[in-house]
């Protein structure tokens, strides 16, 4: 069985390894997340369709809800779960 490095490389590490092996750290990167995608969907019978469906959030929802939102914005939108 072959074990792919790019398994179990914590994310702040790989800027470093691109550092050290003198590569261009966006591509590695690029790289490690397709792979990391990659692992955690390869054995699901709707994969591609989970990939595009991904892919059409992320064009509309840019970057979810981590956008920074201002106080009063979150404060409003928290009162309406009430």
């Amino acid at each position: 069985m072959k074990i792919s490095p790019w398994k179990s490389l914590p994310e702040e590490k790989v800027k470093v390894l691109a550092e050290e092996l003198n590569l261009n750290y966006p591509d590695l990167f690029l790289k490690y997340l397709s792979e990391k995608i990659y692992r955690e969907i390869k054995n699901q019978d709707r994969a591609k369709e989970a990939i595009a469906l991904v892919s059409q959030r992320l064009e509309v929802e840019d970057r979810g809800i981590l956008q920074l939102l201002d106080r009063d914005v979150l404060v409003s939108r928290i009162g309406e779960y009430r």
